[in-house]
């Protein structure tokens, strides 16, 4: 199948889905468009990445206190 047939079937396949309801956010996100309720979504992706970065934060800080408690202990 050449890559033009390819392209088309996939264009194809997509449309489909759309029509058969898909969730609006999802098939704007997928035509590359920017809606309201992406928006929103992007906005709570920010926040759990601030979450994310505080957890990671804090295990590095655990992992660190963890090695000086360990070496102070072998060498004292």
């Amino acid at each position: 199948m050449s890559k033009k047939e390819k392209e088309i079937k996939e264009n194809s396949e997509r449309e489909g889905k759309e029509e058969e309801g898909m969730d609006e956010c999802v098939a704007g996100r997928e035509r590359g468009q920017f809606t309201m309720t992406h928006a929103t979504t992007r906005r709570d992706t920010t926040r759990q990445d601030a979450t994310r970065r505080d957890r990671t934060q804090r295990w590095t800080d655990a992992v660190a206190t963890r090695q000086r408690l360990a070496e102070a202990g072998s060498a004292g």
